[in-house]
């Protein structure tokens, strides 16, 4: 420049602290469309001062060829493009993204209106490869001393990191919810594979039952009969011996007895059969009891009586509870397969708070043998309908359940406690009555489940 004033051709404006600043005194300008720093217009040097000095990410596309200029922050922005950018047209280093780069400056730079935008994608190759990168970005006009527009300011921050971090998170949560809608899925179809399962299960289990109550009812039916038809056809073939005709008929009663007495268990537990609940005198009742007691479990084992010398009466149905005790004495008789002792005792008690059972007087009726006992779960199960011990065809497992059946629908409990090896001990608390009440209920109402009331 002819006749330019030294201050003109100064490059001070030149920050040579900076990287990019020791690049610009050093660079050969000769092959840049702007020329060397000290030749630059005022505009010009005023605008690259600033740049050089900022911390913010900056670049200045300058002239009608955008040449680059930028500062020590920007620098790492664009990768192996620096230097080589520094003083050249932006076509020839941002060649991979110029059909998106340039209208945006072109349009700064017709409009004058500043151009801004978040998160903004740009298509770049700055490391060998192509990639997709994010930036805050805001490009305003900079004019020149006669106003006209020379060059865009470009002031970014790179926000790949941060976008491509909520763009796991966002495909995370995704794939978390995926998961969970197919968990949920997952879960109810296998609730559904557990209940059809559950279903069949139960069926099998109430067609168990049901063939081993069939199996041991027609066992005992098929023997009693057996027993009723061989009495008839004895009588039949020696009806002119009358001793002999008694004593096959006496047989043939009892037979017919053993038959109403498992009909009546039926009955008991269909809940079909009606209760006449009165008042009973327990002591009275064992008793008399007890000569028909010791016939039916035979001589081996004994029979001790230990009833209190008061009064006890009862509300209960004298039929059922005299079943109850037998079904009671034959079990205990079957623990004892080598003979024992069988206690049955009888003393009043005040009960409170015991589930499944109203507060006040009962009398408990304990039937105690010292044979073979059972382990906890069976003890647990003993009062189940259909539930037995005992090989197929050698009882129906009603026996225990008629005593439940007996004591709870006449408003009283029981109770079990055995010891495996050392006996079983069944109580029966009775709901206790005066002597003077009378009193007759019918009832049909269904019993609650035996763990409603088993053990306390």
């Amino acid at each position: 420049m002819a006749g330019a004033s030294t201050s003109e051709l100064s490059t001070d404006f030149v920050d040579g602290t900076s990287t990019l600043g020791r690049l610009i005194l050093a660079r050969d300008w000769a092959d840049s469309p702007v020329g060397p720093p000290s030749r630059w217009s005022q505009g010009l040097k005023t605008t690259v001062g600033l740049v050089l000095r900022a911390q913010a990410q900056i670049v200045l596309f300058w002239g009608p060829e955008f040449v680059a200029l930028y500062n020590d922050a920007y620098a790492p922005t664009i990768g192996d493009k620096h230097p080589r950018a520094l003083g050249r047209p932006a076509r020839e280093n941002w060649s991979e993204l110029w059909t998106d780069l340039e209208p945006l400056l072109e349009g700064v730079r017709r409009t004058r209106k500043t151009f801004s935008a978040k998160d903004r994608p740009f298509y770049i190759e700055r490391h060998g490869y192509g990639e997709t990168v994010y930036f805050d970005v805001s490009y305003s006009a900079v004019p020149e001393a006669d106003g006209s527009v020379a060059g865009v300011l470009c002031i970014v921050s790179e926000t790949t990191e941060r976008v491509r971090a909520l763009a796991a998170l966002r495909e995370s949560e995704a794939r978390l919810r995926d998961l969970n809608e197919t968990l949920e899925e997952r879960i109810l179809e296998r609730t559904r594979e557990l209940e059809r399962a559950n279903d069949a299960l139960r069926q099998a289990q109430k067609m168990e039952a049901v063939g081993q109550l069939t199996g041991g009812i027609a066992h005992d039916f098929n023997n009693l009969l057996q027993g009723i038809a061989g009495s008839f056809d004895l009588i039949r073939r020696r009806s002119g011996d009358p001793e002999r005709v008694l004593r096959w008929s006496e047989a043939g009663l009892k037979a017919a007895e053993r038959g109403a007495r498992l009909s009546s268990q039926l009955l008991a537990f269909s809940r079909v059969q009606k209760l006449e609940i009165k008042p009973l005198d327990l002591s009275k009742t064992l008793i008399g009891f007890g000569a028909i007691l010791r016939s039916s479990i035979g001589p081996e084992i004994r029979i001790h009586m230990n009833v209190s010398a008061e009064d006890l009466w009862i509300l209960c149905d004298r039929v059922q509870l005299e079943m109850a005790i037998l079904n009671l004495a034959l079990n205990a008789r079957d623990a004892m397969p080598s003979g024992g002792d069988l206690s049955i005792a009888a003393i009043a008690q005040h009960i409170a708070g015991k589930p499944g059972m109203a507060d006040g007087e009962y009398v408990e009726l304990s039937v105690k043998d010292n044979g073979c006992g059972m382990p906890s779960p069976i003890a647990e199960r003993a009062f189940e309908p259909f539930f037995t011990t005992k090989e197929v065809g050698r009882g129906t497992g009603l026996g225990l359940s008629q005593v439940y059946g007996t004591v709870v629908q006449s408003g009283g409990g029981v109770r079990i406690e055995s010891i495996e090896g050392a006996g079983t001990t069944v109580l029966l608390y009775l709901r206790r009555a005066e002597p003077t009440t009378e009193q007759s209920i019918e009832r049909e109402d269904p019993l609650p489940a035996p763990h409603q009331w088993g053990r306390f």
